[in-house]
């Protein structure tokens, strides 16, 4: 299936590491950590994924997109180091039409990748139900007979990266016909497969994968939403004036 490059580059909403609060009239409150570009800075949210349970979230820091008009909408959270367990949803794309490839064309050196969805099920019980993406340079040819063979292959390549989603997630254990896009096969064969693996998160990005080993994994102890320690008075810029806000403890 043919494919038109579709060129990406990152947009600036606030984004990094940051902690969350509970505050009144349950909302959040996002502050973004010193090692954020948006560092110090502070918004109040009140929309954030279904999938995840607020009240867990204080105590650890989180890799956070916001979005909305007034950036007060968590467009995704997820963890920021350590080892989850996950299972592939899909690929991202547009309403009725299939994945495809993007092209980095802002990137020192552009590139074409893919982003792998997955969604975290086992580790830390504040993170389960996230979903995190994995970025994967796109490095597919046709080999001699016109099945699907990998491109630009050495021990320093991140093809090799490709390479272990592609085993972890069932897609390769047959030949594969090869086409100009075959994000679409992938996917079919990984949904199929349902398998389960592990991710190593580094500083909120997928740094490698590894089998499922859930005997291994520890589960850390989630900080309660009624621990004082964050009950701290926040200011927030709201319709251009300055408001104060404390954490509000007694969310139904």
């Amino acid at each position: 299936m043919a494919w038109k490059r579709q060129e990406t580059k990152f947009d600036e909403n606030p984004n990094g590491v940051a902690t969350i609060v509970l505050l009144k009239g349950r909302k959040l409150g996002v502050v973004f950590g010193e090692t954020s570009k948006f560092a110090g800075q502070k918004y109040r949210v009140s929309e954030w994924p279904d999938e995840i349970n607020p009240k867990l979230l204080p105590g650890n820091e989180w890799m956070v997109n916001l979005t909305g008009k007034d950036n007060d909408e968590i467009f995704s959270i997820r963890p920021v180091d350590g080892y989850f367990e996950v299972k592939f949803v899909g690929f991202p794309h547009k309403d009725g039409e299939p994945p495809v490839p993007k092209y980095m064309a802002d990137w020192k050196y552009p590139d074409t990748v893919f982003f792998a969805l997955l969604e975290i099920v086992g580790g830390l019980d504040a993170a389960k139900g996230m979903t995190v993406s994995a970025m994967l340079p796109y490095r597919f040819d046709a080999d001699e007979d016109g099945n699907v063979m990998y491109t630009k292959v050495s021990d320093r390549s991140n093809t090799v990266k490709t390479m272990e989603f592609m085993d972890l997630v069932g897609a390769d254990k047959t030949p594969m016909k090869f086409s100009e896009n075959i994000l679409p096969d992938i996917q079919r064969r990984a949904l199929k497969s349902k398998t389960m693996f592990g991710i190593f998160l580094k500083n909120g990005y997928v740094d490698y994968f590894s089998k499922a080993h859930s005997q291994e994994i520890e589960e850390v102890e989630d900080v309660g939403w009624e621990d004082e320690e964050d009950s701290e008075v926040l200011e927030f810029e709201e319709n251009g004036e300055t408001v104060s806000d404390t954490g509000d403890f007694d969310w139904d």
